[in-house]
């Protein structure tokens, strides 16, 4: 959906008045607790600074302090991990502007809240899906919270293995799983 072109990024910015004598400059902040985001920030850094219009600032900070900040909206730009969720409306307390959102992008833009609520009375499960579906296509549409990268949550068992329910990587729990040997 974002195609790599540093030529347009390079136009996009020189149409704005910046350039290499004025570049944009902020900060990209991240946390040590998962280990690859300072990698993926400074990979970041490195390819907006090679457009000669961009100087990027990576912070790498405690967990706690990064967390304050989100929730206080302090910071210019996030490299942040999640988990994988069951269905969008469990990352909607990030995403959307109203009262008792994190609205962790900082928008101000009501269709999210609209396109949630309206995910919320959809009964059909297929609909619902459809849905959720147009919510994450709204989002990265308008950049609202684009996804840079991902990984994939990943568990297998053998068929000895009973008990075990798979959470959709949001946690790992052993407590009901038992070995048919």
């Amino acid at each position: 959906m974002y195609p790599y072109a540093p030529e347009r990024a390079k136009a996009l910015l020189k149409e704005a008045g910046f350039d290499a004598n004025h570049p944009v400059e902020y900060t990209l902040m991240t946390h040590g607790a998962y280990p690859p985001l300072p990698t993926v920030a400074t990979v970041m850094k490195t390819q907006l600074e090679s457009l000669k219009a961009v100087k990027v600032k990576v912070e790498v900070i405690d967990r706690p302090i990064f967390l304050k900040r989100i929730r206080e909206h302090d910071f210019d730009q996030v490299v942040n991990m999640a988990l994988p969720f069951i269905d969008i409306n469990a990352r909607s307390y990030l995403l959307e502007a109203g009262p008792g959102s994190l609205n962790q992008s900082n928008h101000t833009d009501t269709h999210v809240d609209a396109l949630f609520e309206k995910w919320r009375r959809e009964v059909d499960v297929t609909q619902q899906n459809e849905t959720g579906w147009e919510i994450g296509r709204y989002m990265a549409e308008k950049m609202l919270m684009p996804v840079v990268t991902t990984r994939p949550t990943i568990q297998a068992a053998r068929d000895a293995v009973k008990g075990y329910i798979y959470l959709r990587g949001m946690k790992v729990n052993f407590e009901t799983t038992w070995l048919d040997k």
